[in-house]
């Protein structure tokens, strides 16, 4: 292997590390913006849904009064009970009857967590509903991340066609530089050889 080859590898090896490692800075970066927006949205609705619980004479959580939401068709929202008995839905959830998210219904604290439905991907926020010490329910607050998964999707693609064609292009650059740069080496060894061949020095 030439070692013009050899450097234009070597550049264009380089120049793939640093986009790769530009590239999963950036996937990292937005996708901790996008979740961190589906968050606050998920916690907001949280405060507001649990602003709004009520508790009967007994202490017990039996009514709970869904607050009209600037976000309802974009926010899905369960209330159980300790029984296991669901307490209210919002509109937006249709006829699921099953936890937005199963473990977050065993949490003693307020829980993100990623969930699947029929192949729906949800953001869940799980809220224990406590009065004093004494824990009444869970508030299951969740969102869709369809358009959180084809973001990332889009900008993987995206990153991924810029690599591979700066990558190329890094490649074709070096090799033609080098090239211009190894000429006087080249025919001072072509000399050389052309000395080293002949019999009569």
């Amino acid at each position: 292997m030439s070692l013009r080859l050899r450097l234009t590898l070597l550049y264009s090896t380089f120049i793939g590390g640093i986009l790769l490692i530009f590239g999963a800075a950036v996937y990292i970066l937005v996708n901790f913006v996008l979740l961190n927006q589906v968050d606050s949205m998920l916690a907001d609705a949280a405060r507001e849904i649990a602003a709004a619980a009520r508790v009967n004479s007994s202490g017990d959580l039996n009514v709970v009064t869904l607050p009209p939401l600037d976000m309802t068709s974009n926010v899905y929202v369960q209330v159980w009970g300790l029984n296991g008995r669901i307490i209210a839905t919002s509109p937006s959830i249709g006829a699921l009857i099953r936890p937005l998210d199963p473990a977050g219904l065993e949490t003693h604290y307020p829980v993100y967590r990623d969930s699947y439905h029929d192949q729906a991907h949800l953001r869940v926020l799980s809220v224990p509903l406590v009065l004093g010490e004494r824990l009444l329910g869970t508030l299951q607050v969740g969102a869709s991340l369809a358009v959180v998964d084809a973001a990332q999707g889009s900008l993987i693609s995206m990153m991924a066609l810029t690599a591979v064609v700066a990558v190329l292009m890094s490649a074709v650059g070096s090799w033609v530089v080098l090239g211009r740069a190894f000429s006087p080496l080249e025919d001072i060894t072509e000399t050389v050889d052309q000395i080293n061949r002949a019999d009569d020095l």
